[in-house]
């Protein structure tokens, strides 16, 4: 029995350790060239999504940008038609008036 372990414990030499040595280095470079390929595909997959939100995103500004630009305009029209109606002047000096005659009557 003892001649059957002194075979299965052969004596290791160090061309057997460098030849473990390389082959586990070839194994853990295998494993960072997937790692990488991986995060290369999750930046690639990001980018995508960043963008696509940095469009959307533009894309409400650009529509908020016009709903304010309409508002700005509509309110510029609305002052307009209110001054064409009361003459500001015309409006104060009944306002005077008006007080006068409440107060003689009061």
């Amino acid at each position: 029995m003892e001649g059957k372990n002194n075979q299965a414990e052969k004596e290791m030499t160090m061309g057997d350790l460098a030849q473990i040595v390389t082959k586990g280095f070839e194994q853990v470079d295998q494993r960072f060239e997937k790692i990488d390929k991986r995060f290369d595909q999750s930046d690639k997959l990001m980018d995508k999504k960043i963008e696509e939100l940095a469009t959307n995103v533009q894309n409400e500004f650009l529509t908020l940008n016009s709903s304010i630009e309409t508002i700005d305009e509509n309110v510029k029209n609305i002052k307009a038609e209110i001054n064409k109606k009361i003459d500001k002047f015309s409006h104060n000096d009944l306002i005077y008036r008006v007080e006068k005659l409440e107060e003689k009557f009061a």
